[in-house]
């Protein structure tokens, strides 16, 4: 039967027995064995980083041995693991690999799919050795197209076995968060093997995480040009990545399309594909795809948030809320899920609860959770028409992100405060705050808001230089926010049909909550009132998406009363003609 039709099966790889006593081996048999079985479509292998937390879990600095593979594999609710052992015996080596199906029968056995044994000729044919049982193992689990003699072709390639070390060595330090020892081992890899195309994405992912983007475009242009040396799979998740961090939306949903349709049991490409929808602002879709990935593993607290996240974007509040809880009660400490909470409850209403949520987020010990608590009050007072408790939250924040060297969150949070200075009327401290946001703040949230305040404050010619700057990139969402700011200027100017105009060409690049939100307020300025009222309807429609605009997790909640007031305007405009 076709791959496709068949049901997916997961497998998690324990660790192989070290018995050569070469650390070369420790890891590294693991990992290229992991892509070897994912050769075949309906293979998904556990993620290694989760089951090694997972081992940690059960015994403290605990290995993934059979025994808590077992236990992993019954708790996840997984199909099959696959463990072995690799041995010296002169100058080669023995590499033994069985594939059980564990019972929850404690008076059971478990079932023997396959129990094999092959040999490498030598140190550096190992690799070619987990290629052939990777094969084995496929085999065993009903791939009718593995193939024994090309199996080497289905791990990853490297110049070495010490390339291919270092390389494993750098995936367990990102997966362990240990970021700067993992781009170290990264680069390690790429000195030893300058071609490795698999590490220029790994390293890729890393600086992207760490707002490094020159350098992140720099190593993902690299892995490009070596997917020579990669899998199919990998193929597709390099160039699926590359374009999400590029923000080419489109062409990474057609990236993710194609890799889950060759692979369908690829839980990483349906969440990242439910990411590209969501970018494209289909929230229906990326719910979809989300609730695939998450089915994959119900306990992966990561997944089952972002499926909740997805719900409030769409505007399904209870069940973005109770699918936060069931987060929770996986893991008390996730701070994003807090934040799906409080943002579904004041969405319905509830805003005692909302301020309850938050101070529970806030008591957390953590900079994250602190800082998705602060924003969350801030834009909580300023929904509920407090900008003088606002801007103290917001002075409290900023000491809080420059003393944590956070720079992003501080250009942030002083893009808004500057808003909300320009809005009071105090110009010249909001000049200066946007100026300095916009200096700071790279992405595309932080660079609006800045130069929002700076066409409320006056200053439109430095507002049009940052529009331009966003306009000149290639990605679309960049373009998108340019538009909406010569919309902004416009209508701040009192050209109503310049701004009607800049926000249709906004539009056109994709539809989104602040288009909608301006086009209304054009309209209202031109009097066309039941357009006006056309649009506001939509804000209120697509209110999940106002929870955080820039589809970056961060609130802006705090815009839905200025839409409800433009809509009663323009209601009462159009009754009284």
């Amino acid at each position: 039967a076709p791959a496709a039709a068949r049901e997916p099966v997961t497998v998690l790889i324990a660790d192989f027995a070290n018995r050569a006593n070469d650390p070369v081996f420790t890891g590294l048999i693991e990992q290229a064995l992991a892509v070897g079985v994912e050769g075949a479509g309906f293979i998904n292998a556990y993620p290694r980083r989760d089951a090694l937390r997972l081992a940690g879990q059960l015994t403290p600095g605990g290995t993934l041995n059979d025994a808590a593979a077992k236990l992993i594999t019954l708790r996840e609710g997984l199909d099959v693991i696959i463990g072995g052992s690799i041995e010296a015996t002169g100058s080669d080596y023995a590499l033994r690999v069985h594939v059980t199906r564990p019972s929850a029968d404690p008076s059971a056995q478990d079932a023997v799919l396959l129990d094999w044994t092959t040999r490498a000729a030598g140190r550096d044919q190992v690799l070619d050795a987990v290629g052939r049982m990777a094969a084995q193992v496929r085999d065993a689990l009903g791939d009718t197209t593995a193939d024994g003699a090309a199996g080497a072709a289905e791990t990853f390639t490297a110049g070495s076995l010490d390339a291919a070390k270092a390389y494993a060595e750098a995936q367990e330090l990102q997966w362990a968060g240990k970021s700067e020892e993992a781009i170290a081992a990264y680069q390690r890899t790429l000195q030893i093997d300058p071609n490795f195309g698999r590490a220029h994405a790994g390293l890729a992912a890393l600086y992207a995480n760490s707002s490094r983007p020159q350098e992140a475009e720099a190593s993902y242009l690299a892995a490009l040009g070596h997917l020579e040396r990669m899998t199919e799979r990998e193929k597709y998740r390099t160039r699926g990545g590359y374009y999400l961090f590029k923000r080419s939306n489109d062409k990474a949903r057609q990236e993710f399309e194609a890799l889950v349709k060759d692979f369908p049991a690829d839980s990483s490409g349906l969440a990242n594909l439910a990411l590209a929808h969501f970018y494209l602002r289909d929230m229906k879709s990326a719910r979809e795809f989300g609730q695939q990935a998450s089915d994959f593993y119900p306990r992966n607290v990561i997944r089952k948030n972002n499926v909740a996240l997805f719900a409030m974007y769409s505007g399904d509040f209870e069940a973005a809320e109770r699918t936060a809880t069931e987060a929770l009660a996986l893991n008390p400490l996730y701070a994003k899920a807090f934040l799906a909470t409080a943002l579904s409850q004041l969405a319905l209403g509830r805003n005692s609860e909302a301020v309850a949520t938050y101070e529970r987020l806030g008591a957390i010990d953590s900079g994250v959770a602190r800082s998705f608590a602060a924003s969350g009050r801030i834009d909580l007072a300023l929904y509920e028409g407090r900008p003088q408790d606002a801007l103290k939250l917001l002075d409290a924040a900023l000491a809080m992100d420059k003393a944590a060297g956070d720079e992003s969150a501080y250009a942030r949070r002083l893009a808004i405060k500057a808003g909300i200075l320009a809005e009071q009327g105090r110009a010249a401290l909001a000049r200066q705050g946007a100026t300095e946001a916009a200096t700071l703040g790279k992405d595309e949230g932080t660079q609006y808001l800045a130069a929002l305040a700076l066409i409320t404050a006056g200053d439109s010619a430095a507002a049009q230089q940052i529009a331009t700057a966003l306009d000149n990139q290639l990605e679309d969402e960049p373009r998108i926010y340019g538009a909406l700011l010569r919309g902004e200027a416009a209508l701040a100017a009192g050209r109503a049909r310049e701004a009607k105009e800049a926000f249709d060409a906004a539009q056109k690049l994709d539809d989104t909550w602040l288009g909608r939100y301006g086009l209304g307020r054009a309209y209202l300025a031109l009097r066309a009132y039941p357009e006006a009222v056309q649009e506001f309807d939509r804000g209120l429609t697509r209110k999940g998406e106002a929870t955080a605009v820039f589809l970056d997790d961060l609130p802006t909640y705090r815009l839905m009363p200025r839409v409800e007031a433009f809509l009663a305007q323009a209601r009462g405009a159009m009754a009284a003609k």
